[in-house]
């Protein structure tokens, strides 16, 4: 297949993908608000399926890396994917049996992002022409359309469309993803230049540490900080529109912007910020993302609130970039999908986790100066983190063998 098919087929599966998780998680909370859930009881429910993704992902990293058969087993889930997101609305009154449905899917759709990023990143190696700021962008823009259409579709029917929109964006998604090619996998070497077998570490924690680095901790351990600060917000957004007494198609209109907002972000930043600049980029994500989240937690209007929610979104497509940079940069090649979806499971998950029972207690309590407060803890926590998780003048380190 030659590099434009996967280019193309590429920026499909983003632009499908990413319309089937804002049709379906970013109008969760207000699905489970319309059958009268709490903003507390909505946060655990999330925190209970970042719970699920934690246990998923890194093993799903593993076989990955092991087997690289990408195309099999997104192909699978897609499929296991179709048939939960039409049940569920078929189970309205097996509460509990729906809930732990949306919760099994919560954390599985939520996965594919990484798997997607992962599956670029590794393609690249064999077929340079791969752009991943052109595909990812464009997935930024099916998000934001998705999110707009479903928005007017659940103020005019009710949230029926929402289902079935993310249905034919799944099958969709699988249409394309079918005939992609795995990537081939990337062969270890003596010092002779010669291939090696694959040393296996004995035990969990002598494989942990032959992965783990005391600077990659640090560089999770600030991510995650700024992640919980940026989810809590993403997380109750449909919640905080309504509050400022906005309804369904405005929250998607903001979701609209923030997708355009975010395309020139992947196709430009991938080309600036790579070796020593991955630094300079990670802190002026800090920055912007202290001042969007001060915004949209503070907002009394809903001018203020949009450009908040905007900035957030260019910070969050700033720290896909910088995330899968630094780990190209810094993880060997064998170990590569374990890491980045371990540090997916880690900042998703556990933010998620902390995010979700946050915010919904923040705003159950309806105090706006006790979010910023919090907000503000969580970055300067970043900030100090990050001293420790790169090299001297911003130099990325060295690989560990």
């Amino acid at each position: 297949m030659t590099e434009t098919s996967i280019n193309r087929r590429l920026r499909i599966i983003q632009f499908t993908y990413l319309a089937a998780l804002a049709s379906f998680i970013n109008y969760l909370a207000l699905y489970l608000d319309s059958i009268g859930f709490s903003e507390f009881r909505i946060g655990v429910i999330h925190a209970v399926g970042a719970i699920v993704m934690l246990i998923i992902q890194p093993l799903l990293g593993r076989v990955l890396d092991r087997t690289q058969n990408f195309c099999q087993i997104v192909s699978v889930v897609l499929i296991a994917c179709v048939l939960g997101v039409a049940a569920v609305p078929v189970l309205g009154s097996l509460i509990w049996l729906e809930l732990i449905l949306i919760i099994l899917l919560y954390a599985i759709i939520k996965q594919f992002g990484g798997v997607f990023d992962l599956w670029t990143y590794q393609l690249k190696s064999d077929h340079p022409g791969i752009s991943y700021g052109s595909t990812r962008g464009v997935g930024s823009i099916g998000e934001g359309l998705a999110t707009f259409i479903v928005g007017y579709l659940i103020a005019w029917f009710g949230f029926a469309p929402m289902f079935i929109l993310t249905i034919v964006c799944f099958m969709l998604t699988l249409l394309a993803a079918a005939r992609m090619p795995n990537p081939r996998p990337a062969p270890q070497t003596d010092s002779a230049g010669q291939e090696a077998p694959r040393a296996q570490p004995d035990g969990v924690r002598a494989r942990m540490q032959s992965i783990w680095s005391r600077r990659l901790v640090l560089y999770v351990a600030s991510f995650l900080m700024v992640k919980v600060a940026v989810t809590l917000i993403s997380t109750f957004c449909s919640l905080m529109v309504k509050r400022l007494g906005a309804g369904s198609e405005w929250y998607g209109f903001i979701i609209l912007l923030c997708g355009i907002a975010e395309l020139p972000v992947f196709m430009l930043l991938g080309r600036w910020c790579q070796g020593p600049r991955v630094r300079p980029g990670y802190l002026l994500c800090m920055g912007l993302g202290l001042l969007g989240s001060l915004m949209t937690a503070l907002a009394q209007g809903l001018a203020v609130f949009v450009v908040g929610r905007i900035m957030l979104t260019i910070v969050y497509a700033m720290y896909t970039v910088i995330n899968l940079e630094y780990v190209n940069q810094y993880v060997d090649a064998s170990r590569r999908g374990q890491v980045i979806l371990v540090i997916g499971a880690v900042s998703s998950g556990v933010s998620y986790i902390a995010s979700s029972l946050l915010g919904g207690y923040l705003l159950e309590l309806g105090s706006q100066s006790l979010m910023a407060l919090v907000l503000t803890g969580l970055f300067v926590a970043a900030l100090v983190l990050q001293t420790g998780a790169f090299g001297k003048k911003g130099e990325v380190n060295e690989r560990e063998s």
